[in-house]
């Protein structure tokens, strides 16, 4: 039939005329199809020409997009922060999170339309620890959904409270 094809099974009924289920594989995909009605007596080998058609349909149409490559950062505002570092308080008013580094392909038309949804909170309340998960990264393809990616917080933040002020300050004394 063609190179690639795989396996098939031809039949024939009365009502669905000639028929034909079969597999082919292009690269690293393989397509799985059905052909009813293709063709009646006298032209029974309309299946042929119909699942060479496809087959090539598909192959012109489709294609591997990349939907999500790396890590995506998103900063999201911070309240009652501070970061301590060398003996120097600041007050951030926003902390970095960012998506997992995997990366998500699918096989789509030029047509098929991608949207990449981001449910994160308003803002992150500290203390907050590096890792925390904190939202996700949701695609969806032809406003179905697809994959997500969960974010997590890229670094700590402490709470601006008196207990840590009072840590601070001791060990400043005790330097």
């Amino acid at each position: 039939m063609m190179d690639g094809a795989l396996s098939g099974k031809t039949g024939f009924t009365a009502k669905a005329g000639y028929c034909y289920v079969g597999a082919y594989r292009s690269g690293s995909h393989t397509y799985t199809f059905a052909l009813l009605a293709c063709g009646w007596p006298s032209h029974r080998d309309y299946k042929w020409s119909d699942a060479r058609q496809l087959v090539a349909y598909v192959e012109e149409n489709y294609s591997d997009r990349i939907l999500a490559e790396g890590q995506t950062a998103v900063t999201l505002p911070v309240s009652d922060a501070v970061t301590v570092s060398n003996h120097c308080v600041t007050h951030p008013e926003a902390i970095v999170a960012h998506t997992t580094d995997e990366t998500i392909i699918a096989f789509l038309s030029d047509t098929d339309e991608v949207d990449i949804r981001y449910d994160l909170p308003e803002s992150v309340a500290a203390p907050a620890a590096a890792g925390t998960a904190v939202g996700s990264e949701k695609i969806y393809l032809n406003g179905v959904f697809y994959a997500e990616r969960e974010i997590t917080l890229s670094e700590s933040v402490e709470r601006y409270d008196l207990r840590l002020c009072m840590d601070w300050v001791m060990q400043i004394f005790l330097l």
